[in-house]
């Protein structure tokens, strides 16, 4: 990370002197951060016009997905704009040392290489039609990156003022690019998808999209069988699949304990989310959600029951290997 090596992003700001110098130091950190204001600022704006085409459109249950990233990163170009550092060891009369001042260098050059990321991403929620479930994702990726910008932008602020270098792996660390956890692919099955399983057809016919603070997944309801089967498949490639089945146990309103054909499920865990119901009447948009969840004694068979409002779905049923599912897409009845 030498201070004095080809750093294309650092050498496109006029003036900027790097901080081997100390009487710069101050006048290239604030170049830099009124070049990275400007630029992460025209993302902004752009995401805020996009926002405002929304509205005119009457696309209003996609308006949030977008403000909430654009409040995000005009959050992240104000404090651009707005660094302050009281003592600041980079700028005060003590020695600093190299290494401290290569890592602040690394952070600048990672805050301008992120921009074309940035770019990226903004262009593709603004590509992504608004109505699709895709929207949402795209909108999430991208606060993503706004947070790791803010993340990044807070531990610079730590090195500025202490002026002491920090361990290289930790900088290695907090610089490397984190992709986002792969979902599986049936994460994405979508209204007439084809799913296999015990050679028995299946065709989805709606999903519930629950998230929690800690974890998501999706319920797709499925025709085929007795059509009264679901697929579980979580947002984490890690966690299990369900194959699972609508129950009718009364209203439970998180009991201790519930009796179902003759099994006892004793309460795990209650829990506040959001769900989200696609159906054939459309999309609900995410309601407020407790999700209470029950295992039996042998603890092969797992019960969800979600309450929003007067309503109320349980599903029970048993993990499933997703190696033993075969998916189709809608069209032209490809695998997916």
């Amino acid at each position: 990370m030498a201070d004095g090596g080809k750093r294309s992003f650092l050498d496109s700001i006029p003036g900027w002197g790097g901080y081997r110098d100390r009487e710069r130091r101050r006048e290239s950190d604030r170049l830099l951060r009124e070049r990275l204001a400007r630029d992460y600022g025209e993302i902004a704006d752009e995401l805020g016009r996009f926002a405002a085409r929304l509205a005119e459109d009457r696309k209003l249950r996609a308006i949030r997905f977008v403000d909430g990233p654009h409040g995000r990163l005009t959050h992240f170009t104000d404090r651009l704009k707005s660094a302050t550092y009281g003592y600041a060891g980079l700028f005060s009369d003590r020695p600093v040392d190299a290494a401290a001042l290569d890592q602040i260098a690394a952070f600048d050059e990672s805050l301008g290489e992120g921009l074309l990321e940035m770019r990226a991403a903004a262009d593709t929620l603004r590509d992504t039609d608004p109505d699709s479930p895709d929207f949402r994702e795209r909108s999430d990726e991208l606060g993503e990156l706004i947070e790791q910008l803010l993340d990044r932008l807070d531990r610079r602020g730590e090195l500025i003022e202490s002026g002491a270098a920090r361990p290289e792996e930790e900088i290695t660390a907090l610089l490397a690019t984190t992709a986002p956890t792969a979902a599986p692919t049936a994460y994405e099955l979508h209204d007439g998808d084809g799913i296999s399983y015990n050679n028995v057809n299946f065709t989805v016919i709606g999903r519930i999209t629950i998230e929690t603070a800690t974890t998501a997944w999706r319920d797709f309801q499925l025709r085929g069988g007795n059509d009264q089967s679901w697929l579980r498949v979580p947002a984490d490639a890690d966690q299990r699949f369900y194959w699972l089945r609508h129950v009718a146990p009364g209203n439970t309103d998180g009991l201790e304990t519930v009796d179902i054909e003759g099994d006892t499920y004793n309460l795990q865990s209650s829990v506040d989310g959001t769900a989200e119901v696609i159906g054939s009447g459309g999309a609900s948009g995410d309601r407020a959600v407790t999700v209470h969840t029950y295992g039996n004694a042998s603890g092969n068979s797992l019960l969800s029951v979600y309450h929003w409002r007067a309503d109320e779905i349980a599903l029970l049923g048993e993990p499933v290997d997703a190696a033993e599912l075969e998916l189709w897409s809608r069209e032209g009845g490809q695998a997916i």
